[in-house]
Order: C-alpha cells, then structure tokens, then sequence
C-alpha cells in the first residue's frame, strides 16, 4: 500500500476517534454537568465535581474540534489533488482561490499535507508559490511520449493522470497504482 493513501487512511480513522471519544466524554460528563446545575439534590456534591465536569467538557470539545480539522485537511487535500490533475500548473494562489482560503493559510496548510506524507515526494517552491510532485527521469519521459495514453481517474483521491496504455502507473498525487 502506498503511503500517501495509508497516510490519508490513518488520518481519517484518527478524526473518526477524536470525534467519537470527544462525544463521548462531552455527552456523559455534560449530562453530569447539565444534572449538577439544575437538579438541586445533586448540588451538594460539591463545586469541585462541576470543575472537574466542566474541564472534561472542554476536553471533549478540543477532541471535536481536532477530529473536523483533520477531516477539512483531507478533504482540502482532495480539492488540491483534483486542482492539480487538471491545472498540471502546481499553482498554490490557484489552490487557495479554489478552495476559498487566503494563500498564506494554503501554503500551511500544504506544508502540513507534506508533513502528513498526503502528497508523496513533493515540496513547496517558494520561488515559484507552486507545489512540486516528484520528478521523473528522461528515460520515463520519452518512453511516456511514445506510447498512446488513456485517461485514468484515480480512485482514492480522483485525480485525472494519463497512463500509458495497456501498462500501470502511480498517480502522480497520492501514489494509487491505475491501469491504462
């Protein structure tokens, strides 16, 4: 398996976690908190209990809110790779247009991408404000050339590549193997 689709993988099942152990925590100790305030027999537990069923409904609400920025992440991930496989341009203004971000918080947000091994083999050019996705070598290039090409649409993060036909080939944006 590829490591741009285990690495998208893994942070979709650790944004499943954070949002069901934040619901968790928020929904039983915010029941405690909701009974304490307004069931006057509870009242003489004692302000510490509030305290500390307060400070886990905060922790609750951090688990949440963690869980919705790793999913807008991957699905901005999603939006990028679909930008690139048409535009082929790598252009981060483009990006952030797209997906209605100022470009400072897209560049951020992709150099977070490429931490998160979302985008395989790839860099920021700071020069140029585009994104980099590994290069081939000449070799690959003129046998590409010479060979009739299909349209192919990956299936993990939909971007549009052409592959030689009748050979495989990596998506160029998160490494799925595609049949031409």
């Amino acid at each position: 398996m590829n490591k741009s689709k285990v690495a998208v993988a893994v942070s979709r099942l650790k944004g499943t976690a954070q949002f069901m152990v934040g619901g968790g925590i928020l929904s039983i100790f915010g029941l405690c908190t909701l009974i304490y305030l307004f069931v006057p027999a509870f009242s003489t537990i004692g302000d510490g209990f509030l305290i500390f069923c307060l400070v886990l409904d905060f922790i609750g609400v951090l688990f949440i809110v963690a869980s919705r920025r790793t999913v807008k992440l991957i699905d901005e991930f999603k939006k990028c790779v679909s930008i690139i496989s048409i535009q082929e341009t790598g252009s981060i203004e483009e990006m952030a247009i797209a997906v209605g971000k100022p470009m400072h918080k897209m560049k951020k947000d992709i150099a977070l991408m490429i931490k998160k091994n979302y985008f395989v083999n790839a860099y920021i050019d700071e020069e140029s404000n585009t994104l980099v996705i590994g290069k081939t070598s000449d070799m690959d290039v003129n046998e590409a050339m010479n060979r009739e090409h299909v349209e192919c649409i990956c299936r993990n993060c939909g971007a549009q590549i052409n592959v030689p036909k009748g050979r495989s080939a990596a998506c160029d944006y998160c490494g799925t193997m595609l049949r031409g």
